[in-house]
């Protein structure tokens, strides 16, 4: 190799160049080793990141079966789920369990809610004229001698699913209270905290009760985050459609549909051909929502006086 320099070429030795980058032909051959370490080391992280991602893949391959929805690891379905399936089942659902269903019916703003005066197929249930939950048919809470109020809004544990009215904790709280108080059960069965929000907008603030009791359980944030419940709740029996997540301030102004009305849910990046990575996008996706409602959600609900 020649460098020109003036007019004179002169040779250029490499061996001297390197010679005089190092001090030795020792520090040079620890330099070509640790080079080579580094490069081993970054080969063989790459092959053990590959070896447990076939490791993982494979098991939750032969663990992995099938659903209505699509695919399930035990209790956790994965994404995606089959849309038409998943519609074609909760209509399914609506005809078959209308006597069931007949006590809630559908509501534009909070998706579902007990209808007035109905008793439900089993005669459990029974809501009043104003759609409040009742202990018989016919019963009509305005009608009745004025009492200090008390309302209880909330999911399920509130409404008192699968027990009696008198065995439920607000009439247990009334019988406690004494009869100068009248506690009124506006608890709906599968409410988030959203739904059960707009239940106290809606339907509590107009009796100007002297105390509202929020009941909720830590799945009620979750089901905030979802609009088909069905999709998101393993053996989610409501074929309602909840009431769209709204930014801050809360718009109420979004309507929900009834089951025949349902459109396509909200797409969520996924990789079809891989069960694992799917696995992983569920439980990220589920501890990021915990993580962002429940340090979100008491800033987003004001009651008012």
């Amino acid at each position: 190799m020649f460098l020109i320099y003036g007019a004179s070429p002169l040779r250029y030795n490499s061996c001297s160049h390197f010679a005089d980058l190092y001090n030795s032909p020792t520090e040079l051959m620890i330099t070509v080793v640790a080079s080579r370490r580094r490069a081993l080391i970054t080969v063989y992280s790459l092959l053990v990141v590959l070896a447990v991602f076939a490791i993982g893949e494979l098991a939750t391959r032969l663990l992995v079966k099938p659903t209505i929805f699509g695919m399930a690891l035990g209790k956790m379905e994965l994404a995606p789920k089959d849309w038409n399936a998943g519609r074609a089942h909760m209509r399914t659902v609506w005809e078959e369990r209308s006597g069931d269903l007949s006590y809630q019916v559908y509501d534009a703003q909070l998706g579902w809610k007990p209808g007035p005066n109905r008793r439900s197929a089993d005669g459990l249930y029974f809501s009043s004229l104003e759609g409040i939950r009742a202990p018989s048919p016919d019963v009509s809470f305005g009608d009745l001698p004025p009492k200090r109020l008390i309302a209880v809004v909330g999911d399920s544990y509130a409404f008192g699913e699968k027990v009696r009215y008198e065995d439920a904790f607000p009439s247990q709280l009334e019988e406690r209270l004494g009869p100068q108080y009248r506690v009124l059960n506006f608890g709906v069965p599968g409410y988030g905290v959203d739904q059960s929000y707009l239940r106290y907008i809606s339907d509590v603030h107009s009796w100007k009760p002297e105390i509202v009791v929020f009941s909720f359980v830590w799945h009620d944030l979750v089901r905030t985050m979802s609009v088909y419940s069905f999709l998101s709740f393993s053996g989610w029996d409501l074929p309602h459609r909840n009431r769209v997540c709204c930014s801050r301030p809360l718009d109420c102004s979004r309507s929900t549909s009834p089951p025949y009305r349902l459109r396509r849910c909200s797409r969520r990046r996924v990789c079809p051909i891989s069960p694992f990575l799917n696995t992983l996008s569920v439980i990220t996706h589920s501890i990021g929502k915990r993580l962002f409602l429940t340090s979100r959600i008491s800033s987003d609900l004001s009651f008012p006086g």
